[in-house]
């Protein structure tokens, strides 16, 4: 969710499946990453800061159930430290648990209170959790007692957007931006719902967030997705070329273009971009589901069959591959 703040000292955290396994060995704890940090805590293992730096290595190779244990027995070890609570929080979030966030928002807040990051994450996880008055209430409080702190004001049209005024959201992310014009996340914000209303300033806006971020083709991605929204599909092409020669891992600029070139009839190109896509990110059950819809329509039925297999195993939609395997018989 790139609308959340990050927490001070934690990197990126990937959104995956929240698994239930807590093998003491997990042979992920001995990925090249990670092994350094399972000796360390194998010799120091009641080091709450080695559970956590072990934790930020997991994260790196997407192994976040893993990430949460670890993080949850850097707390237990060192309850008072809002670091590793904050961290809980952020990682319940990206899994869809945001009444267990919540839990440990409130907790770290009890340790620090009045802290205005902790606010904000605490507010954001009410939102996602359907509590808007609470958020509400949370977010205008926290603008009262720091009412420069431009967050919190983001946070505020992020709550107009939840409650379908996209308009009065939209005035308040300008009025931001007013105030700093290099805001990447509220230009970010603001181009997002220019997109989502089918406005057209939403491309300018995206081309003006890049420019903050030249190293970020988000919003490059996503000049592509207007144009595939509003059916201009050569301008998605162009926009999605430009992203993946910024990013040339950005797995989903691939996927679109090839789902337009199959529109288009042009599959055995779609094939070839959805093989990059693959090679991007092998584990992307998007990328195999649409490899196998473009044999399915190559009438290759082997073929498909075999990457809607590894489609549901990478975790695409059941009752949409049961459908398309039908097809095939």
């Amino acid at each position: 969710m790139r609308n959340i703040l990050l927490i001070s000292c934690l990197i990126l955290i990937a959104a995956c499946n929240q698994g239930t396994e807590q093998i003491s060995d997990h042979p992920a704890y001995h990925n090249p990453t990670v092994q350094p940090y399972t000796d360390a805590v194998a010799t120091w293992p009641d080091s709450a800061d080695l559970y956590f730096q072990r934790s930020l290595a997991l994260s790196k190779i997407d192994q976040d159930s893993l990430v949460l244990i670890d993080l949850q027995k850097a707390a237990s070890l060192a309850p008072k430290k809002t670091l590793y609570l904050n961290a809980i929080g952020y990682v319940q979030l990206n899994l869809g648990h945001p009444d267990r966030a919540i839990t440990a928002f409130k907790k770290s807040l009890s340790l620090k209170p009045g802290d205005a990051e902790i606010r904000l994450q605490l507010a954001q996880a009410l939102m996602e959790n359907h509590q808007l008055d609470a958020a509400a209430s949370e977010t205008e409080s926290l603008i009262q007692d720091a009412p420069r702190y431009l967050p919190a004001q983001l946070m505020q049209a992020e709550m107009k957007a939840a409650q379908k005024d996209t308009a009065a959201a939209i005035q308040l992310t300008a009025a931001i931006l007013n105030q700093d014009h290099r805001y990447y996340e509220a230009s970010l914000q603001l181009a997002d719902w220019y997109k989502a209303t089918g406005d057209n300033r939403a491309v300018e806006q995206y081309h003006y967030t890049f420019t903050l971020n030249p190293d970020d083709a988000t919003p490059l991605y996503e000049i592509g997705r207007f144009f595939q929204q509003k059916k201009q599909w050569e301008d998605a092409k162009a926009a999605y070329k430009s992203c993946v020669l910024t990013d040339g891992d950005y797995t989903y600029a691939y996927i679109h273009t090839a789902e337009i070139l199959m529109q288009q009839d042009s599959l055995d190109k779609a094939r070839r971009i959805l093989n990059i896509a693959l090679a991007t990110e092998p584990a992307n059950a998007d990328a195999w589901y649409y490899t196998g819809a473009c044999f399915e329509k190559m009438h290759q039925a082997d073929s498909a069959r075999h990457y809607y297999d590894q489609a549901a195993y990478f975790g695409y939609d059941a009752a949409v591959i049961r459908s398309a395997l039908s097809r095939l018989q």
